[in-house]
């Protein structure tokens, strides 16, 4: 979750605090440059940010949109949870539909048979089509999420199943 406080932008851990302004958070521009240095050592990037909450002010949409895309523009791939409001919960679940969608597409994209390195590698643009077609299925069309990268990478393998050697890190900051 993001918020403004007195010391600017900052990240929360949960969205289960009523009251941000009393939750210790991190500097939104220190996680920001963390990121943006190993992208720029060379690694892939990853960050899946699912940081809109029912009870956010529109204030924080712009300063939200301005520091995704300043990830996106030092080279990190972005994956929002949701661009039009709030990220939805699924009924009987304590997981949101960009985690559960998450974890869905990655099941279906993980190598099966007898030789792993048959599977086709999982390309950026595909990890994103994918996503999705399956936050939307969960939502029934209600809730829309999109992954920025820039066009060399979208052809890039994400995971690579006949890789021994990967260099991904992944930011897990959702609200789930």
């Amino acid at each position: 979750r993001l918020h403004e406080g007195e010391r600017g932008l900052g990240l929360l851990g949960s969205d289960s605090i009523l009251d941000p302004s009393s939750a210790p958070a991190v500097a939104a521009s220190e996680v920001g440059d963390h990121l943006k240095g190993l992208a720029q050592r060379g690694f892939q990037v990853l960050a899946f940010l699912d940081l809109r909450h029912p009870s956010d002010s529109d204030r924080l949409d712009r300063p939200r949109t301005e520091w995704e895309r300043d990830l996106f523009h030092a080279g990190v791939a972005v994956f929002v949870g949701s661009h039009d409001g709030p990220g939805l919960r699924l009924d009987g679940s304590s997981q949101g539909a960009f985690a559960a969608g998450l974890l869905n597409t990655l099941k279906k994209a993980a190598p099966s048979g007898p030789d792993p390195r048959s599977t086709p590698p999982l390309t950026f643009e595909l990890f994103k089509t994918s996503l999705q077609s399956e936050v939307r299925t969960l939502t029934t069309g209600r809730q829309q999420t999109n992954g920025y990268f820039s066009d060399t990478v979208a052809r890039t393998p994400m995971l690579d199943p006949g890789s021994s050697e990967r260099q991904y890190v992944a930011s897990p900051t959702t609200k789930n």
